[in-house]
């Protein structure tokens, strides 16, 4: 808590100062004796434990867990034009982009430059490596092909899927036909 300590001119906010109420000396911490919380702040297992359960645990009607499902809201949030909810799960799905540190007052040399041409062509191998069409500038600002993104990620989806579901089991005797 702090408390104002008053001092010279009352009227002049310049002269006050804040000084912090410290407990009374015998309430101190002394050094040398042990912890008075030698555990710590309680760990939070339990909850991390029931939010895994409850994660996992699959809907008997819809055969989906509870992250399948909660995946799928942000989807739907996401195509409705929530930021958020499109960053978030794109920082899933493709994995955030790594930090990096960048030195804004080093000396660029002009000569090596790159033309406005040459970050067109970088930007656009860019996103046809990743399937995804480039923004479009209209007068109303960016705009991105929603129908082109929610393919590409259900086409990444369903290429997760494939990679979880086990290889169907065969009967003997039997071959796949092509």
């Amino acid at each position: 808590m702090l408390k104002r300590q008053k001092s010279g001119n009352l009227g002049a906010l310049s002269t006050r100062k804040l000084i912090r109420n410290l407990p009374p000396e015998r309430n101190r911490f002394k050094k040398g004796e042990p912890s008075p919380n030698p555990a710590g702040r309680p760990k939070h297992a339990v909850f991390d434990q029931a939010a895994r359960a409850i994660l996992s645990e699959i809907d008997p009607k819809l055969q989906k867990s509870g992250a399948e499902r909660l995946v799928e809201q942000m989807f739907r949030r996401a195509l409705q034009g929530s930021f958020k909810h499109a960053e978030l799960l794109l920082g899933y799905a493709m994995g955030r982009p790594v930090a990096q540190n960048l030195n804004l007052n080093a000396n660029v040399n002009s000569e090596s430059q790159t033309s406005p041409e040459e970050v067109h062509q970088k930007l656009t191998g860019m996103f046809e490596r990743m399937g995804i069409p480039r923004a479009v500038a209209t007068p109303a600002g960016l705009r991105v092909d929603l129908n082109a993104v929610q393919a590409r990620v259900n086409q990444l989806l369903e290429k997760q899927r494939q990679k979880a579901l086990p290889a169907p089991a065969m009967a003997p005797g039997s071959e796949i036909v092509q």
